[in-house]
C-alpha cells in the first residue's frame, strides 16, 4: 500500500518499476525550469494529436509513479492535464479554467 507525502506518493517498487520510474522522471521538467512559467495554448479540437498526447502522459505518470502531469511539464505548451481521481483510474482535462 502506497503512502501520499504532501505531492510525493511513497511506495516500495521492484527494481524495474524503479528504473521506469527514474527514466519518466529525467522526462519531466520540475522547478526552476522556465518552460513551466509560460503560457500553455488552447486546445481548438480533440482530435488524434491530442489523444496521443493523453496516452503519453498517462503513460508517463503511470511510470513515474505519480497522480497527476500538465502537458507543460512535459514540454509541451498546451492546456491539457491528466491526472488519477481514485485508484486504477485516469481522467483528462482540456482546456481547463480557473
Amino acid at each position: 500500500m502506497s503512502q501520499v507525502e504532501g505531492e510525493v506518493r511513497n511506495e516500495e517498487l521492484d527494481p524495474q518499476q524503479e528504473a521506469r520510474r527514474r527514466l519518466a522522471l529525467a522526462q519531466i521538467r520540475q522547478y526552476p525550469d522556465p518552460v513551466l512559467r509560460m503560457k500553455a495554448r488552447e486546445i481548438d479540437a480533440v482530435d488524434d494529436d491530442v489523444h496521443r498526447l493523453v496516452e503519453r502522459m498517462t503513460a508517463l505518470m503511470s511510470d513515474a509513479n505519480g497522480v497527476g502531469l500538465a502537458a507543460t511539464q512535459v514540454g509541451i505548451l498546451r492546456r491539457v492535464f491528466v491526472f488519477h481521481p481514485e485508484e486504477g483510474v485516469t481522467a483528462a482535462v482540456v482546456n481547463p479554467r480557473s
